[in-house]
């Protein structure tokens, strides 16, 4: 009888291991970002950083541009809401409103596989 495994569990199983990196300074998270094979996360200064430090990344975006601001490194990703950015620019901006929910796990987990960024 199989039993997926829930989309958290097949993330962990592609990349070995997690790491969330929580009160530390700029320095020291660089200094993990120059120790790491890959990073996950939103348009943000961290995905600006792991590009910076030439680390793989995955960088999830909504309502920002993911053309002027995604990553430069060649080998790292972009994933997309649903929504594109003409779309955004076209309504007004809920700021107390997540926009990220059509980014789910399994998209995540089909770039890291589709990419070859597991071990």
């Amino acid at each position: 009888f199989y039993t997926p495994k829930p989309p958290t569990q097949m993330l962990r199983s592609l990349v070995g291991s997690e790491m969330c990196i929580r009160d530390r300074s700029l320095t020291q998270t660089a200094a993990y970002m120059k120790k790491s094979k890959l990073f996950i996360g939103n348009d943000s200064g961290l995905s600006h950083m792991a590009s910076a430090t030439k680390l793989k990344s995955i960088v999830l975006f909504g309502p920002t541009n993911d053309v002027i601001y995604g990553p430069f490194m060649q080998d790292s990703q972009v994933i997309r809401t649903n929504e594109s950015y003409d779309y955004f620019k076209s309504i007004n901006i809920d700021k107390t409103k997540s926009y990220m929910d059509s980014i789910s796990v399994e998209k995540i987990y089909f770039t890291l596989q589709k990419n070859n960024y597991c071990e």
